[in-house]
């Protein structure tokens, strides 16, 4: 798994815009896979918006470098300037990108243009920042690095302007996701009681925690522009998704079947899409409708699939053949 620079979560860093998932999506839609040119030890597919999708290869070296794939397939490589590896993190419907580069002087954050313009930026002091998600005014929620390498949560306005949070008592934040209206979600770890919770902090910075009923740790994947949180939590049976609204009420829910259930992301309609596991143990998608309604899917030829964003009718991710990891994107009603 590639973690950078204290991101927290691993290859699901998403960017919540619209998704369009109903019952029956599967039988109309087609998946598409592709790999990033130089990509030798895997390409992951880590953000879509009707820009294209965008996401980070593994060269013959083992060195990340990002890419973004136009809506017509072309794939674009890119490194911030100076930078020795970089990772993409979110890209938005305009097809600004942010991530995270690092160079010999530590990690940093970067803000692609669509024109390929590059804007670096660090969170003061740190020795590590990354950009996990923005949003379409170009707002970006990240994590970045104490003196410690211990993680805390960032926001980035458009302007430029960043202030940093942590949810009380937390010891170790990590930032998933950023909503329309500039609602972020994740998680922390909190040293007290050592167990995991999730947290939702609002445009005013009024940041409030939660967790599953009966949970042992809650991680918080995806907002929709409603502040609907998702994401899987742990109790004594295994790994089980959730939908938390707006109001604090909680949803719960499996994939029929699956010893696992790990939601990624959840649109403006409130489907949701994750991964699970079956039976063998073996890693599929599902898409799991507003209504309650699971479908699940699989790229063909796939020994896992994982995705990891949505966007309009598209979910993008990567998947396993037993040799690397390739991208997808997934398209259709």
């Amino acid at each position: 798994m590639f973690q950078l620079w204290g991101f927290a979560k691993t290859l699901a860093y998403t960017t919540t815009v619209g998704l369009c998932m109903y019952p029956g999506i599967a039988a109309a839609a087609k998946i598409t896979t592709f790999d990033a040119p130089g990509a030798a030890e895997g390409t992951y597919a880590i953000a879509v918006s009707k820009a294209g999708v965008a996401g980070y290869y593994f060269d013959s070296s083992g060195t990340p470098h990002s890419f973004v794939r136009a809506s017509d397939g072309t794939i674009t490589s890119f490194d911030p300037p100076g930078a020795e590896s970089s990772a993409v993190g979110g890209i938005n419907a305009h097809g600004t990108i942010t991530g995270g580069y690092e160079d010999g002087s530590g990690g940093h954050g970067y803000v692609r243009a669509p024109d390929g313009t590059f804007t670096s930026f660090d969170v003061p002091g740190s020795p590590g920042t990354g950009g996990v998600a923005i949003n379409a005014r170009g707002a970006i929620a990240g994590t970045y690095d104490d003196s410690s390498y211990e993680p805390h949560g960032f926001v980035r306005a458009p302007d430029g302007t960043i202030t940093t949070f942590d949810p009380a008592g937390s010891e170790n934040t990590a930032v998933t996701c950023i909503n329309a209206h500039g609602v972020v979600a994740g998680d922390y770890w909190d040293g007290q009681d050592e167990t995991i919770h999730g947290f939702v902090r609002a445009a005013d910075g009024t940041i409030t925690s939660f967790d599953v009923p009966g949970s042992t740790a809650t991680y918080a994947n995806g907002i929709d522009p409603s502040g609907a949180v998702t994401g899987p939590y742990i109790d004594g049976s295994g790994e089980h998704g959730y939908v938390r609204a707006a109001d604090g009420t909680f949803t719960t829910f499996d994939v029929p079947g699956s010893t696992d259930t790990s939601p990624d992301a959840i649109n403006n309609k409130g489907a949701v899409t994750g991964d699970y596991a079956d039976s063998g143990g073996n890693g599929q998608g599902f898409v799991r409708a507003p209504d309650g309604t699971i479908t699940t899917f699989d790229v063909p030829g796939a020994e896992a699939t994982t995705p990891t964003a949505t966007s309009g009718n598209m979910i993008t991710g990567y998947w396993a053949d037993g040799t690397a990891e390739h991208g997808f994107l997934r398209k259709g009603h």
